[in-house]
């Protein structure tokens, strides 16, 4: 599991990975995170995710960028790969 606090830039959560089965995002800080796949990801256009949420994707390779409104957020990223 890594641990990453994004702010008020575009920051990589996690970057495409082929080999990957499964990959969990959890919000642990208070503010919302807003979710894109790459760096123009905004406020405005990002997917939200509210403090004690967590999102899976299954089957998934994309890359995952986060943005807060401008306070460093706190976010959880765990991924399962193939060996």
């Amino acid at each position: 599991m890594t641990a990453i606090a994004p702010d008020g830039t575009a920051t990589v959560l996690s970057v495409k990975n082929t080999k990957r089965n499964s990959i969990i995002i959890r919000n642990e800080g208070s503010e919302d995170v807003f979710l894109g796949t790459d760096n123009t990801v905004t406020t405005s256009n990002g997917y939200p995710l509210k403090k004690d949420e967590e999102l899976r994707f299954d089957d998934c390779y994309s890359p995952f960028w986060g943005i807060t409104s401008g306070s460093a957020g706190d976010v959880r990223v765990l991924e399962v790969t193939a060996p």
